[in-house]
Formats: C-alpha cells, sequence, structure tokens
C-alpha cells in the first residue's frame, strides 16, 4: 500500500482547468528559456571574443611602439659610438690644436 493510502489520504485526480494552467505555463516557458539561453550564450561567446580582439590589439600597439622606442636608442647610440657622427666630431675636437679649439 502506498504512503496516502495508509494515511487515509487519497490524491485527487487534476482538474482539467489545472492541466490547461500548467500546460500553457510551460508552452510559454519553454521558449522563453531556450531563446534566452541561447541569447545568453552568443552574446557571451561575442563578448569573449570582443575581449580577446582588444587585448591582443592592445599587445600589438605595445609591440610597435617597443619596437620604435628600441630604434630610436639604437639609433643614439650609434650616434654617440666613436664611429657616429657625434664620435667622429669629438675624435675631431680632440685631435686639434689649441688653436682650433677656441672657435
Amino acid at each position: 500500500m502506498t504512503i496516502l493510502k495508509i494515511a487515509g489520504l487519497h490524491q485527487k485526480p487534476y482538474s482539467l482547468k489545472y492541466r490547461l494552467i500548467l500546460i500553457l505555463f510551460i508552452s510559454s516557458l519553454a521558449p522563453l528559456i531556450l531563446i534566452g539561453s541561447i541569447s545568453y550564450f552568443s552574446m557571451y561567446a561575442i563578448l569573449q571574443n570582443k575581449a580577446e580582439g582588444g587585448v591582443q590589439s592592445n599587445l600589438h600597439q605595445v609591440r610597435l611602439l617597443l619596437e620604435d622606442t628600441l630604434g630610436q636608442l639604437n639609433h643614439a647610440s650609434q650616434q654617440l659610438a666613436f664611429d657616429g657622427r657625434v664620435g667622429k666630431s669629438l675624435e675631431n675636437y680632440l685631435g686639434a690644436d689649441l688653436f682650433e679649439k677656441k672657435d
């Protein structure tokens, strides 16, 4: 025997009104849940890709800026070396006699 029969309770059959309301509720809720979940996951994927693209773009810009800065530092160090323009001018100045240094 079931517990309901032992306790003296018996389950009433659901009325037509209750069943129709339940069917209406489920049929209204199912498409809403389906569309909501599809929208959520598609927007999540779009935002994930957009964030990754933004980070990649930012890293690319930083890399280009760093390469440009290193190129400028390389150019400056070459100018300061003895073989560069500043180094040659310094060598000429140091090699000149005292009269030429006053000019």
